[in-house]
């Protein structure tokens, strides 16, 4: 996770998405299967201080209404897996596929993410973009 690692290439970008959720000129769209697995990931390796603070601040930005978090449902699961099943060329995780699934069903055009795997969402759909543009 980039911004707990100071010796990330893109520390500073990430602290500052994180950091400043309610000045972004566009609003943030995250599944909640994401946050539960960020959440666990920073408290399994940084400590529960960082998993509450980025909590805190997803649920402060989903209140304000600067994130909307989309549960997960039994029909995006299906599709994931069905998605998963169909394009084993990429070598997704079932998240990845979820993820793809998401942005196709919402009409979402704009992924951020430090996943290099996500380099294939621009061949489904060259709308999607993906940012930021690290070396795929």
């Amino acid at each position: 996770m980039a911004y707990v690692d100071l010796d990330h290439p893109n520390y500073y970008k990430a602290c500052s998405i994180l950091t400043e959720l309610d000045d972004l000129e566009r609003g943030l769209v995250t599944t909640s299967q994401e946050v539960f697995a960020v959440h666990q990931w920073l408290r399994d390796q940084f400590g529960a201080h960082h998993a509450r603070y980025f909590l805190n601040r997803m649920d402060q930005a989903a209140r304000d209404g600067y994130c909307w978090i989309i549960p997960g449902s039994p029909e995006m699961e299906t599709k994931s897996w069905n998605f998963l099943r169909e394009h084993q060329k990429y070598n997704l995780t079932l998240e990845e596929a979820l993820n793809a699934m998401v942005l196709v069903e919402y009409r979402i055009k704009r992924l951020f993410s430090f996943n290099q795997n996500y380099g294939f969402l621009t061949e489904m759909d060259e709308d999607i973009k993906v940012f930021p543009n690290v070396a795929w």
